[in-house]
C-alpha cells in the first residue's frame, strides 16, 4: 500500500508531455513549476507577433500625413473610386449581379428613353424648327406619339417594368433604405416638374403629374410594409393576381369601351379612367395593375432567386452587352437623365445643320 501511495504522489507532482516533430515519441516529464515555462514558451511567438503589430500600428498613427493626402485629396480620391465603381458592372468584393435581369431592364429602358425623346421632341420649345431637317424630325416624333402602336405598347412596357422591379426585391437587403431613396427621388422629380412649369410653361402645361415613378415608389413602400407585418408570400401572390385583374378590367373599359370614369380624385389615381387623365394630363399612370404585377414579381423573385445568383450558365455577361447592362443597372438615373442628354445632342445637330443649309 505504501508503494501505491508513493506512485500516486509522484504522478500528481509531475506532468508528462509527448513531444511532436523531430523528437516524436519522446516523453518529457516536467514538474508543475516548469509547466508554466513550457506553456509560455509555446505561445511566445504569437505574443511577439502581436506586440510587433501593435507597435507598427502605433507608429503608423504617429507618423505625419503624406503631403497631398489632405482632407481635400482624400475626398477626391474617394470620389474617383465611386466613379470607377459606377462604370464597373460587377463591383469587386460583391456578389455578381443577375445579369439576365439587367439585360431585360436595359432593353426596356432603351425603349422608354426613345419614347421620351419622341414625346419631348415634338415640342417646339425642345426642338425648334430651323431647317427642313428639324421639321422632319419633329413631324416624325409627332406621328409616333399619335400612333396606335405607342398607345398599345406603352402600358405593356410599364407593366413589365413593374414586374422586373418586383423581381429585384429578392436582391435588395436594405428595403427601408430603398423606400427612403425612392421617396427622395419622387420629391426631387416633383420639385423639378413644378419648377419647369413656372420657367417653361409652354413645355410643362400641367401642375400635377402621376407617373411610373410615383407608382413604383408606392409599390416599394407597400412591399416594405408587407415585410414588416410578415405577410406570407402566398397571400402576396393572390393579392397581386386580384389587383392585376381589377387593373386590366379598367384598362379594357377605358381604352376599348371608353366608358371608365371615377369621380373621386384619390380613387381616380388608382385605375385607368378619364378623370385620372384630367388630373395629370401630361403623364398619368394608375397604381393598378402595376402594383399587382409588382407583387407577383416579388413572389417570383423569392422562388426563382433564393440564393441571389444568376440563372445563366456563365456568371459574367458578354462584353457586347455592356451598354444594356449599365442601362439596366442604373435604370433610375437613365430614366431621369438620358432623354435630355439625347435631346440636347439632337438639338445641337439641328443647329449645326442650320449653319450650312
Amino acid at each position: 500500500m505504501n508503494q501505491n501511495r508513493t506512485l500516486q504522489q509522484q504522478s500528481s507532482s509531475t506532468h508528462t508531455q509527448i513531444v511532436e516533430g523531430s523528437n516524436a515519441g519522446t516523453v518529457l516529464t516536467v514538474t508543475p513549476a516548469g509547466a508554466a515555462t513550457v506553456e509560455a514558451a509555446r505561445f511566445a511567438p504569437a505574443a511577439l507577433m502581436l506586440d510587433e503589430i501593435v507597435a507598427e500600428r502605433k507608429a503608423a498613427l504617429s507618423r505625419p500625413a503624406k503631403p497631398g493626402r489632405s482632407a481635400i485629396g482624400a475626398f477626391f480620391w474617394r470620389l474617383g473610386q465611386r466613379v470607377k465603381r459606377f462604370f464597373q458592372y460587377n463591383v469587386e468584393g460583391k456578389t455578381p449581379r443577375a445579369w439576365e435581369l439587367d439585360v431585360l431592364r436595359g432593353i426596356v429602358m432603351l425603349f422608354v428613353t426613345l419614347d421620351h425623346c419622341m414625346f419631348f421632341g415634338q415640342k417646339e420649345a425642345i426642338l425648334p424648327v430651323q431647317t427642313s431637317f428639324g421639321l422632319a424630325l419633329r413631324d416624325f416624333a409627332a406621328l409616333y406619339c399619335a400612333s396606335a402602336t405607342r398607345h398599345v405598347m406603352q402600358p405593356f412596357g410599364l407593366w413589365f417594368i413593374a414586374l422586373l422591379s418586383g423581381l429585384n426585391c429578392a436582391f435588395t437587403r436594405s428595403k427601408a433604405w430603398r423606400v427612403v431613396k425612392f421617396w427622395c427621388f419622387t420629391a426631387i422629380f416633383m420639385g423639378i416638374y413644378a419648377l419647369l412649369h413656372v420657367v417653361w410653361p409652354e413645355l410643362v402645361t400641367a401642375t400635377f403629374i402621376f407617373n411610373i415613378i410615383h407608382v413604383l415608389t408606392i409599390c416599394f413602400t407597400v412591399w416594405w410594409l408587407l415585410d414588416l407585418i410578415k405577410t406570407p408570400y402566398w397571400v402576396r401572390g393572390y393579392l397581386g393576381a386580384a389587383l392585376i385583374i381589377v387593373g386590366i378590367t379598367y384598362f379594357y373599359m377605358h381604352y376599348i369601351q371608353q366608358s371608365s370614369y371615377v369621380q373621386n380624385d384619390f380613387l381616380a389615381l388608382m385605375v385607368y379612367n378619364t378623370h385620372g387623365n384630367e388630373l395629370a394630363p401630361q403623364n398619368f399612370e394608375p397604381l393598378l395593375p402595376h402594383l399587382g404585377f409588382f407583387l407577383v414579381g416579388g413572389v417570383l423573385g423569392k422562388f426563382l432567386y433564393p440564393d441571389r445568383k444568376t440563372k445563366c450558365k456563365t456568371i459574367y455577361p458578354p462584353k457586347a452587352l455592356y451598354p444594356l447592362l449599365m442601362m439596366g443597372k442604373h435604370s433610375l438615373l437613365i430614366y431621369f437623365v438620358l432623354p435630355f442628354v439625347l435631346l440636347g445632342i439632337v438639338r445641337g445637330i439641328v443647329a449645326l445643320v442650320a449653319l450650312f443649309v
